[in-house]
Formats: C-alpha cells, sequence, structure tokens
C-alpha cells in the first residue's frame, strides 16, 4: 500500500466532535496513525502495529486549549507529526523489519498549508468533506517530502 491523502481526509472525517481536547487530541492522532500504516518503501510495508509508541508522542505533542487560533492549531497539529515521526526515526527496525534510518519528511511548505486549511475551516463555509480533504491535502503533501528508509544496502523512499 502507500500513504493516500484521502485515507487521511476519511479518518479525519470519522473524528467525533467533543468539548474534551484530549479526546480530540487522541482521535486526531489515531486519524494519523492509521494513515502512516498505509506507509511502505519499496514495497517494504511499515510494521503498523508498532505505531502505538509514535501515536502517543504524537498525543503529548498536540496540547490543544479552546480558543486556538488556526495558527496556534496548525502549529500544534505539526507538533504532534514530527512528535510522530521523531519515535520512527529514533528506532527504524521496529517500523521495518532490517530498517537502520529513517530520514523523516521535511514537512517544507506545510505550515503555511495548514495554517490557510484551519483558516479556511473557520469560516462556517466549508463542509466537513471539503475541510478534511483541505487539511489532509496539505498534510499528504507534506508527508511526501523527503522521508527515507534505509535497509543496507538500499534507501528508499516512504510512500
Amino acid at each position: 500500500m502507500a500513504l493516500s491523502s484521502a485515507t487521511l481526509s476519511t479518518n479525519l472525517q470519522l473524528v467525533t466532535p467533543t468539548s474534551s481536547a484530549i479526546a480530540a487530541v487522541a482521535a486526531v492522532a489515531a486519524a494519523y496513525k492509521a494513515y502512516v500504516a498505509q506507509a511502505s518503501a519499496n514495497s517494504v510495508t511499515i510494521l503498523g502495529a508498532a505505531l502505538g509508541a509514535a501515536e502517543a508522542a504524537m498525543v503529548t505533542a498536540m496540547n490543544f486549549s479552546a480558543g486556538d487560533s488556526a495558527s496556534a492549531g496548525a502549529a500544534k497539529f505539526l507538533a504532534g507529526i514530527s512528535a510522530f515521526w521523531g519515535v520512527m526515526v529514533a528506532a527504524p527496525a521496529s517500523y521495518w523489519a532490517g530498517g537502520t534510518v529513517i530520514v523523516p519528511p521535511t514537512f517544507s511548505g506545510t505550515a503555511a498549508a495548514v495554517v490557510a486549511d484551519f483558516t479556511a475551516n473557520t469560516s462556517g463555509s466549508k463542509t466537513l468533506a471539503q475541510s478534511m480533504n483541505a487539511v489532509a491535502a496539505s498534510i499528504h503533501a507534506g508527508t511526501l517530502v523527503s522521508p527515507t528508509l534505509t535497509i543496507p544496502p538500499n534507501t528508499w523512499a516512504i510512500l
């Protein structure tokens, strides 16, 4: 399989609205985990069962508060995603059999795109599907910026 913007959008659309920031953060992290569980590198699939630690790091890093601005919410979301990949980078063999190095995505340009998505989403003019499609497309594009996996002697793009 491969990473898919549609998978991320669908998973984000399934997040149940809640007044609990803790529940919301856990649901968003679970949606991202399900998205990354589709990753592969040269047809070598990720070991999805190991993603729990990365998901937990994402939850810890996303410290949402009621009333966060679009830019603050986007920054916290991206901090969570960075923490998710940070855990994977620290233990590559836990995520890909034989993996020795994971280079995470750079997320170049992603922050501005997600802030724009979050700002547009708070205007109330988009449906849930339109909003999550936009966020998923921005996150997906950022996730595909330069991540690689090394299983000696080869290095492959993570897709």
